[in-house]
């Protein structure tokens, strides 16, 4: 991660055009996204400001502002580093997709109920992470395979097919979802991030030679 800082003077001579918070903002996020970055974290008066503090003092004039430091990161390097991360928490639901139609199959319900909530809600997560790549990757005009298009929408479908078979209290169907369809599906995904996260490392090694 790389950090910009300015004070006062350096603020006023290089954002001529902004009045406010909300326009110094705009135009940080502009420069920083035209060379491929994106903005982690934005400091103004040593205060480290959340999207609500930035909506809620968008309107503080410029004079106020004494000093500003962002930390910022490639866009390419933050994709890597979410599919990575996406990676490894697919792998381990893995684990729990298997223990939760164990569990369905046994008497242990009780357990396999409170596992199950576990699961869907990671699940979700999960898929929310998915889907923030995918529209990244579309939008910095990186490769989106087919194949992990498809594998999105096949989430979806077997979230509702195990909602619908879980609702009908049919937990032997829940079970074998479980155990195949979301296992093989959560491990696809992994094999996606993991060739994409090879392809990029043998790019960067080329480059190097």
């Amino acid at each position: 991660m790389e950090n910009l800082s300015w004070k006062a003077d350096d603020i006023k001579l290089d954002f001529k055009d902004c009045k406010n918070l909300g326009d110094l903002v705009k135009e940080i996020e502009s420069r920083q996204s035209s060379q491929g970055h994106v903005i982690c974290q934005i400091t103004v008066n040593g205060m480290s400001l959340d999207e609500f503090d930035e909506q809620r003092f968008s309107m503080s004039m410029i004079e106020e502002i004494k000093t500003l430091d962002i930390q910022y990161t490639a866009v390419r390097k933050l994709i890597a580093e979410t599919e990575s991360s996406t990676m490894s928490y697919a792998k381990s639901l893995v684990s729990s997709s298997l223990k939760a139609s164990e569990l369905f199959r046994s008497t242990n319900l009780n357990e396999a109920h409170k596992l199950f909530k576990t699961f869907v809600e990671s699940l979700d997560s999960l898929m929310q992470a998915n889907q923030l790549i995918l529209n990244v990757r579309s939008q910095e005009g990186l490769t989106v395979s087919t194949q992990h298009v498809e594998l999105d929408r096949k989430f979806v479908l077997l979230l509702n097919d195990i909602f619908n078979a879980y609702e009908k209290r049919d937990f032997i169907l829940t079970a074998d979802i479980l155990e195949y369809d979301l296992t093989q599906a959560l491990l696809e995904l992994s094999n996606i991030f993991k060739e994409s996260l090879g392809d990029r490392t043998d790019r960067e090694n080329n480059s190097m030679d």
